[in-house]
């Protein structure tokens, strides 16, 4: 599963992150999906694109959903589905 490719503090910021102002969330949040996926590169150019066009609540429920992803196509049928 996903989630055993991260740290605990990888974790701990994405968990921080909902303490912060909302467009500083919203920043930041891109931000740590940007770089939790690009470590097990799965990013496109598009791929990134649609991620950073998300709203703040859809920032959010993919952050949630990324950590039960398996494999690349997981995020396309998220963003199929939620973008």
């Amino acid at each position: 599963m996903i989630e055993s490719m991260f740290s605990h503090r990888e974790f701990e910021q994405l968990n921080g992150v909902q303490d912060s102002h909302a467009e500083d969330h919203s920043d930041r949040l891109q931000s740590l999906i940007m770089r939790l996926l690009n470590q097990i590169k799965v990013i496109a150019p598009m791929t990134e694109a649609q991620i950073r066009s998300l709203s703040l609540s859809k920032l959010d429920a993919l952050s949630e959903s990324l950590f039960n992803f398996n494999e690349s196509a997981d995020l396309s049928l998220w963003l199929r589905e939620n973008g």
